[in-house]
């Protein structure tokens, strides 16, 4: 049996297999594998583009009852109306690995391209923290972003859910979350 390669898939594999030769083995040390998935978006984030004309700055949320506070990247076109719609942004992982740093370029680029601010969230990760963890990490910055739409020229009746992977996961739990708060 012979496997059918798409050719963008070709190519984007033979860039990952060039950086990492022998794969990629994420079955063992979950801190290790961390790190280096760390290291490995490091590195390929010297390599990205410079994006302008999007602004970017750290905020802090308060985080669920008894956990520690969540942080929250914004992402807002520097050219833009006095209010946009916004997109909570929750990146990928297996919910075990990521960071929001990980998703730098694709948060400029989908603030841009779609005229929004994005937030992305730094939820925290399992096993250390299982479920429901996460999930109201992104609540709680769900909820203070809303609270502060705008001071970051946000109509706050216009903020989506969105994400990657397991981000996708955690979006539509966010989504019944908040339904049902």
């Amino acid at each position: 049996m012979h496997p059918i390669r798409d050719p963008e898939v070709a190519a984007a594999l033979a860039v990952f297999e060039q950086l990492l030769p022998g794969g990629l083995d994420l079955s063992g040390d979950i801190p290790a594998a961390r790190a280096f998935l760390q290291q490995l978006f490091g590195a390929m984030a010297a390599q990205a583009p410079e994006i302008p004309g999007v602004e970017t700055s750290d905020h802090y949320a308060p985080g669920p009852e008894g956990a520690p506070e969540v942080m929250v990247r914004v992402y807002q076109p520097s050219d833009r109306p006095d209010t946009l719609p916004a997109l909570l942004w929750i990146h990928g992982g297996g919910y075990v690995l990521g960071s929001v740093a990980e998703d730098d370029v694709k948060a400029k680029v989908m603030a841009l391209q779609l005229n929004c601010v994005v937030a992305s969230v730094e939820y925290r990760l399992a096993p250390e923290h299982p479920f429901p963890a996460g999930v109201e990490d992104c609540y709680a910055a769900l909820k203070w972003f809303v609270a502060h739409a705008a001071d970051f020229g946000v109509d706050a009746a216009r903020v989506a859910i969105g994400g990657a992977s397991a981000g996708g996961g955690l979006a539509a739990c966010l989504g019944l979350l908040t339904r049902d708060r």
